[in-house]
């Protein structure tokens, strides 16, 4: 297996791994359950994402295998000044998308929002993580996110990640997180989850 950075190169590639990644999701299955409006959506918000990645501060830890890509991990540097008004809006996402599926993300637009603002800087942010289905289950995830947490360590930084899949909290706990908090992003939806990884010495 090979590990590298992504480059601009890996655009159209790190977009599908994403799509196929989340496609059985908690969240987009609650914000988009037409297979066809959430497909819709799920390649949409991560041309948007990967993109900003390219452009900002995000650092993308590619996994390949006979040249495929076929995981991720997507870490957010500390912050060492307030966070500026982002430069463009995220209203190309929403074009052409069902009404209602708009409006639920539009319910967790806001929760996600107010978590970032709980991670106390400076911290590390991995944000997300992704693996493709068939190549789940292979410690390919794990293997991605120690690579950067030993380095995380050595700087003497905490880590944070928020996730909507209540599954995923006892993989994050393996890996040393602790949940921190939750919301309830809407009445009957899913729960977004706060995890916290401490400094291990």
């Amino acid at each position: 297996m090979e590990f590298r950075l992504m480059d601009k190169a890996d655009f159209n590639e790190t977009v599908g791994l994403m799509v196929k990644a989340f496609f059985s999701s908690t969240l987009y299955t609650w914000a988009a359950p037409d297979e066809g409006e959430r497909l819709k959506i799920l390649s949409s918000m991560f041309r948007y994402r990967v993109r900003s990645w390219l452009e900002d501060s995000r650092e993308v830890q590619l996994a390949l295998e006979d040249g495929q890509i076929i995981g991720s991990a997507t870490w957010l540097q500390p912050k060492t000044a307030p966070v500026q008004p982002g430069r463009s809006s995220m209203d190309e996402v929403f074009i052409g998308l069902d009404p209602r599926v708009v409006e639920r993300w539009s319910k967790f637009q806001p929760v996600i929002e107010a978590q970032e603002k709980d991670i106390l800087q400076p911290a590390w942010e991995l944000a997300p993580i992704a693996v493709l289905p068939e190549m789940q289950r292979k410690k390919i995830g794990a293997t991605l996110i120690n690579k950067k947490l030993a380095a995380i360590d050595a700087m003497g930084l905490p880590c944070y990640i928020c996730t909507q899949d209540r599954i995923n909290l006892a993989f994050y706990e393996h890996l040393g997180f602790r949940k921190e908090g939750e919301r309830l992003i809407a009445e009957g939806g899913p729960v977004s989850y706060t995890m916290k990884r401490d400094v291990l010495r």
